[in-house]
């Protein structure tokens, strides 16, 4: 039994060097850039990383005198050097833009509106949509939205058109107004595809599944699968969670937590947050507090899973697939926040707040717990009867990798 534990745990503390998700730490053509950028004065500790930020200036520049110039200079020699990148870097569709309008999207986010505006561009047979005119625009524009609906695309392929345009063109307004038939055309195309969310699943159903990553010795990934659903996490600010960011309980923070975003690495979440805060306070995760422990001991900026997100969902989809699901790991997150519901484990604001849904349309949207007992009752009495086992034992499955037998396809 101990040898087995020991075992399971052993995975949990394998080194990470070079696992996926470690910081770059190659200077690379960044370096080259630096090099043609005036170097501040010497003296004083390095700017640390995310100091662009107001907080804590008046602390470092309390201590000596030119202190203050420095770290300006500090921080315009690194704005300028992404700067710098961005415009080496960047499509000339939004070329126009400043370096700070650029900065109110994310980074990929401003990839792929390069990407439709690339190709409205060529459907227009113009090659850049800042320099249409608004009449113009709007009436091509809506011919391209015609065109992608006959196509069979998902109104959300037309509001990231839209959305491109009026990053490219702010002056239409954040709303489209200067867009009237466009934004009329998107409001249709909404009404004639009404949006459909994933559903939830039982928590019985993640334990097979969870069982599933254990039979094929990925404890990792069982793990990984628990913390989704428990923390209502998206996937992706999860696969990139450090060791330090699993806090474990003390005086000021009697339970074990999750730090996803962390600041110290500046990957702020979906909706640009950071230092989203999860506590882990199930009854299932006392047990397993050696693994949660085992995470956090695996070294200071080391990443807390041995995998990437990509691998994870390739082997989500074979344990599904063996299980006769058809899933995909974000609705873990739906699953979470609907079985709290269900079994009323936390009122509707701590759900919303867990979730970092920012109002009660979205909660609405996404927990349905009574949509629970329909998809139970949808499996076959086989797999409701060994789901149930999975969940009865699950503490051992997790902590000493002992997986229920499956006959699965």
């Amino acid at each position: 039994m101990a040898g087995t534990r020991g075992a399971v745990l052993e995975q949990f503390l394998e080194p990470a060097t070079g696992a996926p998700g470690q910081l770059d730490t190659s200077a690379g053509e960044g370096k080259q850039l630096a090099d043609l950028l005036p170097r501040p004065a010497r003296g004083g500790q390095g700017d640390p990383e995310g100091a662009d930020s107001s907080s804590g200036t008046s602390s470092e520049l309390a201590g000596e005198p030119g202190a203050r110039q420095r770290t300006l200079q500090r921080r315009s020699r690194r704005r300028l050097l992404r700067w710098l990148t961005e415009v080496m870097e960047g499509s000339s569709q939004l070329g126009h833009l400043t370096a700070l309008e650029r900065k109110a999207v994310k980074a990929r986010t401003a990839a792929t509106y390069v990407q439709e505006l690339d190709a409205l561009a060529r459907s227009m047979r113009v090659s850049k949509v800042a320099e249409v005119g608004v009449e113009v625009l709007d009436r091509e524009l809506v011919k391209y939205l015609e065109d992608l609906w006959r196509q069979g695309h998902h109104p959300s392929k037309g509001m990231k058109v839209v959305a491109a345009v009026l990053h490219c063109r702010p002056e239409l307004g954040k709303a489209g107004r200067g867009l009237p038939r466009s934004w009329r055309r998107i409001k249709g195309w909404c009404a004639d595809a009404p949006a459909r969310s994933r559903l939830p699943e039982p928590f019985e159903v993640w334990c097979g599944i969870i069982n599933g990553f254990v039979s094929l010795d990925l404890h990792g990934m069982g793990l990984f699968t628990l913390c989704m659903v428990s923390s209502y996490s998206r996937p992706g600010p999860l696969a990139r969670l450090r060791s330090e960011d699993v806090v474990a309980p003390c005086s000021s923070c009697p339970r074990d937590c999750l730090l996803l975003a962390s600041r110290e690495y500046e990957v702020p979440n979906k909706v640009g947050e950071f230092d989203e805060s999860v506590a882990l306070d199930h009854s299932y995760w006392k047990p397993l507090a050696p693994l949660l422990d085992a995470l956090a001991k695996r070294g200071a900026g080391v990443p807390s899973w041995t995998f990437d997100y990509p691998t994870y969902a390739k082997a989500f989809k074979k344990v599904c697939g063996r299980l006769g699901l058809t899933l995909v790991p974000y609705q873990a997150r739906y699953s979470g926040a609907s079985h709290d519901r269900a079994l009323e484990t936390r009122p509707q604001f701590e759900v919303q707040k867990r979730g970092g849904w920012k109002n009660q349309k979205k909660v609405v949207r996404y927990e349905k717990h009574g949509r629970l007992g329909k998809q139970w009752h949808r499996l076959t009495a086989e797999q409701q009867a060994r789901f149930q086992r999975c969940h009865a034992e699950l503490t051992a499955v997790l902590l000493h990798g002992r997986a229920v037998p499956w006959r699965g396809r």
